[in-house]
């Protein structure tokens, strides 16, 4: 075959670069990651909430979108949505691209999809039904697609996957917690647990935007880094020994995932796709807003070193089988792949039927 029939290009659109939160992390591994069949490029269309540059952002991804179409070789375009202005805004260029011909999948994050899904159930299916493929990580997120996209081409379940590091160094004292600080992340419980745990020389790391003033100095025993590059937040996984997050609403967190990559045993909580994540070997998980429970897990994982040990390494095993880009890598290149080439290019016969 000809270079032409044997690469897909890829374009990924939605939150690139050095950014907190897990979109911004998958797409990182993807343009770091060398994939057998498709050519991965990225752009930006916003850097998060409250983007004062996201017109601009918006605007340029457009502008390569357009330029996209330029080339012999088959083409995709995916578009990381979660959820509120982002269904208006990479919905938009979802629809946009299809309207220029090109296949576009939409790749599902955010904890409350499903919770937006039902209160713009209209929004979220004028976009899905416009999508030629859709990626979910969640069962939730699954059968809502079902109910309001039918017909859609494809509809994949998606695992986020992390490169994992060749050895872990020297685990500390150290739980570690990284995303924003909010209720709905559990920072509330945490620290009320935190209180109550007989730490002795351990410390409870926070690293995020700080959503419900804790200020500098939260108490004994916790350090506040403040919001971090995606790089920090890798040092700290790396030193600490126990990663924490009891989150209310969760998909699939990359947070989780790589710090089990890194050899940390893990507590968090039995919400969206963790419980598939974190099996009973790399640690515990808890009801969301159990103080109690949450304070025998740490508790448990501070004190007991040859089990904290234990779930540290089942941790890195877990990722390396199932989460890891060498595993997942080949199930995206084949999908992408596929969606390029089996999907319809005719965008005003696509349109004349009525499904824009």
């Amino acid at each position: 075959m000809s270079d032409s029939e044997s690469v897909v290009d890829v374009l990924h659109i939605g939150i690139v670069g050095d950014y907190p939160g897990g979109m911004a992390q998958v797409v990182n591994g993807y343009l770091d990651w060398n994939f057998s069949r498709c050519e991965i490029n990225a752009v930006a269309s916003t850097s998060g909430r409250r983007d004062p540059l996201m017109p601009f952002r918006f605007i340029n991804a457009v502008r390569r979108l357009i330029g996209f179409t330029s080339g012999t070789r088959k083409k995709v375009v995916v578009v990381h949505l979660s959820e509120g202005g982002s269904f208006i805004r990479e919905g938009m260029i979802v629809c946009f691209a299809r309207l220029l011909g090109i296949p576009a999948i939409a790749h599902l994050h955010g904890a409350n999809f499903g919770e937006f899904s039902s209160r713009f159930s209209w929004l979220t299916g004028f976009v899905l039904r416009r999508a030629t493929g859709i990626m979910v990580l969640t069962d939730e997120a699954e059968r809502i697609v079902r109910c309001l996209a039918p017909g859609v081409a494809e509809i994949r379940r998606a695992r986020n996957a992390v490169s994992q590091p060749s050895s872990i160094v020297s685990k500390e004292k150290k739980v570690v917690f990284c995303g924003e600080l909010s209720h709905r992340k559990g920072i509330d419980t945490l620290l009320a647990a935190w209180a109550r745990i007989d730490r002795r020389d351990w410390e409870l790391q926070l690293a995020g935007p700080d959503l419900i003033g804790i200020g500098p100095k939260p108490g004994a025993g916790v350090s506040y880094c403040g919001p971090l590059p995606h790089h920090r937040v890798l040092d700290l996984q790396d030193r600490a020994a126990v990663a924490v997050l009891p989150s209310r609403d969760e998909a699939l967190p990359m947070f989780l995932i790589e710090a089990m990559a890194r050899g940390c045993a893990v507590v968090s909580t039995r919400v969206g796709q963790i419980a598939e994540l974190v099996s009973a070997d790399c640690g515990r998980l808890v009801e969301p807003g159990d103080v109690d429970a949450l304070v025998e897990s740490l508790s448990l994982l501070i004190d007991d070193d040859v089990l904290r040990d234990s779930c540290g390494q089942s941790a890195r095993d877990r990722v390396r089988s199932d989460y890891s880009m060498q595993v997942v890598g080949a199930d995206l290149d084949q999908f992408w792949f596929s969606v390029a080439n089996n999907s319809r290019s005719d965008s005003v016969k696509w349109a004349r039927r009525g499904k824009l």
